[in-house]
């Protein structure tokens, strides 16, 4: 499918259409104000008054990727590109053409038009195709990485029929940035970025965004690897903190098996990496989960996957023992560091098996006094 759309001339987009029966046009009338010259004391050369119909400007939110909900707008948001699957065919057809309310706009590899011509001055389109175009051809490791993740962040906020299509429904993205960058792509983690790209967060802006979300926050995705940001049914968020460099503080010495869609009998994540024990407490109802830490006497909070207070397959009890693995080392601007670790739940000893509970960021050093690191398999 991914060949399909990268290969058409133009892909003719439905975009306001709200289901498969609606069409590509609109049936709603066309909003318009008329005004008259006399109500203005304006007459041509003669007493004849005339008029002049200007139709009312058109807020672009059918153009912009969707972030949050937003049921009471007065004109439509575009339900087409609310959906996970047209992403992909969006981003990989060279041309695309939307056929919105009132009008129509084009979207290319150079920018985007309508035909009001105010699109590109009033709304930014989100992930849109001219930057994706420039971060393939820039031949540049950093701002492909870059380029990737605010794609992700993207797309997690989009819709699925079936949340295992999560992975598969940006293989074809996947295959051109494979083509690009020269590494591999593990269930969305890369080999060339994998520190960076596993600092991923469930993004939970407000308790009604919670509400929202409930029903998808206490259960994964069956298949994928926890440490994939495709394993929550949730919106994601990278750190948006402006970095000089990142500071590898692990080694990984198996990612999984390559490949957007992960193979079952091999998706672990072997580390060898400092860890600390730290103690679960909630706050709240279970939805904020905070952290107690040796050597610290306040709780700290993290950014937990899913809902672990909540019962189901991944809830964990308060008081339980988690793990903090040093992942990176951020120097930020003003010669200021951030780490991040990720928080791990044991699930057998013997073994050595974790998987992952959440994400920690944090100022100072928790892992001072550790001198050896350890290797675990997170799955």
């Amino acid at each position: 499918m991914g060949d399909i759309y990268r290969n058409c001339v133009v892909c003719l987009a439905a975009t306001n259409s709200t289901n498969l029966h609606s069409g590509c046009y609109s049936g709603n009338p066309i909003r318009v104000e008329r005004f008259e010259s006399s109500s203005f004391d304006l007459f041509g050369g003669n007493t004849t008054p005339w008029e002049i119909y200007v139709r009312n400007s058109i807020p672009h939110r059918a153009l912009t990727d969707p972030v949050t909900p937003q049921p009471d707008l007065e004109y439509s948001p575009g339900h087409l590109r609310t959906r996970g699957w047209v992403f992909q065919e969006r981003m990989l057809a060279p041309r695309y053409l939307h056929f919105l309310e009132q009008e129509l706009a084009w979207e290319c590899r150079m920018g985007v038009r309508c035909e009001c011509h105010c699109q590109c001055d009033v709304v930014r389109m989100g992930s849109t195709k001219s930057e994706f175009a420039n971060s393939l051809a820039s031949n540049n490791p950093s701002a492909l990485a870059f380029e990737w993740r605010q794609m992700m962040v993207i797309y997690c906020n989009l819709n699925l029929t079936k949340e295992s299509d999560r992975l598969p429904a940006i293989a074809g993205i996947a295959k051109l940035f494979q083509e690009a960058r020269g590494s591999t792509c593990h269930a969305g983690i890369w080999s060339d970025s994998v520190e960076e790209d596993l600092a991923w967060q469930v993004w939970q802006p407000g308790p009604w965004r919670y509400t929202i979300l409930k029903e998808h926050t206490y259960a994964r995705t069956e298949g994928v690897p926890t440490w994939s940001w495709a394993s929550v049914s949730a919106p994601i968020m990278y750190d948006p903190l402006p970095v000089d460099k990142n500071e590898r503080l692990c080694d990984f010495f198996e990612i999984g098996h390559p490949g957007v869609i992960p193979d079952l009998k091999s998706h672990k994540l072997v580390v060898n990496g400092y860890m600390v024990p730290a103690t679960l407490v909630y706050e709240g109802k279970g939805e904020f989960c905070n952290l107690k830490v040796p050597g610290y006497d306040k709780p700290i909070q993290f950014g937990n996957d899913v809902s672990l207070g909540v019962s189901g397959p991944s809830c964990i009890p308060c008081d339980e023992v988690l793990f903090c693995l040093a992942l990176v080392k951020c120097h930020l601007v003003e010669s200021r560091y951030q780490y991040k670790s990720l928080v791990l739940q044991k699930l057998d000893a013997e073994a050595n098996v974790y998987r992952r509970a959440g994400i920690l960021r944090h100022s100072d050093n928790i892992f001072n006094d550790i001198s050896e690191k350890s290797v675990i398999n997170i799955v």
